[in-house]
């Protein structure tokens, strides 16, 4: 049952990857690649699912330790690889074959993205982003590409982790500060907007970027839960 849940996920999104192998989403979620792949990329995206896995339902501090030290792995390997000029020359080349606001008005579901990769949602789950940040996103990713983003988000799961106490099921919420969770609902934002970029620019270059970009705002959202924001 699994596998043929993995079989329909992948053919309902699919990609390509830029350094020649298909990435293949399985029922928990997980982006794994052909053997012919390049094999330190398919450890660490193995290592980062893997972590993000361990993120539903009830969140630890391993697992968020483990999402932060595999992005910032993420993070070097797109950087010896280029991976920003990639992700600009496909913002700019989708810009010019399409318009921008044309790019920005794409209709997509959030929610319905995140269930049909195999995710378990956090209670409440609601999208956050509005037209507005995904334009501010896509300006964002054009100057300064993805990968310093992966080593930001490393270092927030990372400082995360101090508040995940306890061992997995047994963990207890807390009432996240209001500073705290301000800031949680920011990166949340900007994290929504970069999934709708991914996902419906089709940017594959490198890691299947709609995978990485959804697997990291469930991380996050399962975070927030955990804090209570």
């Amino acid at each position: 049952m699994k596998a043929e849940l993995g079989r329909r996920v992948f053919l309902g999104s699919a990609v390509t990857l830029g350094i020649g192998s298909i990435g293949v989403i399985n029922a928990a979620g997980a982006l794994r690649a052909e053997p012919d792949g390049d094999v330190v990329y398919n450890e660490i995206v193995g290592q980062f699912m893997d972590a993000i896995g361990r993120m539903q339902g009830r969140p630890d501090a391993e697992a968020a330790r483990r999402v932060g030290s595999s992005l910032r792995l993420l993070a070097a390997w797109g950087q010896a690889h280029r991976i920003d000029d990639a992700i600009r020359r496909g913002i700019d080349e989708r810009v010019r074959q399409h318009g921008r606001q044309a790019l920005l008005a794409r209709p997509f579901d959030l929610r319905t993205e995140l269930v049909m990769r195999g995710w378990r949602l956090p209670p409440g789950f609601a999208p956050l982003a509005t037209p507005a940040d995904f334009g501010d996103s896509l300006d964002d990713l054009r100057v300064h590409g993805i990968t310093q983003h992966w080593s930001d988000y490393a270092a927030a799961f990372e400082q995360a982790a101090e508040r995940l106490h306890g061992a997995p099921g047994r963990l207890t919420r807390v009432q996240g500060a209001p500073n705290e969770c301000t800031g949680a609902n920011f990166m949340l934002m900007m994290l929504e907007s970069q999934v709708f970029l991914a996902c419906t620019l089709g940017l594959a270059v490198g890691p299947e970027f709609c995978a990485v970009a959804t697997a990291l705002v469930l991380g996050w959202k399962w975070r927030m839960w955990a804090q209570g924001c």
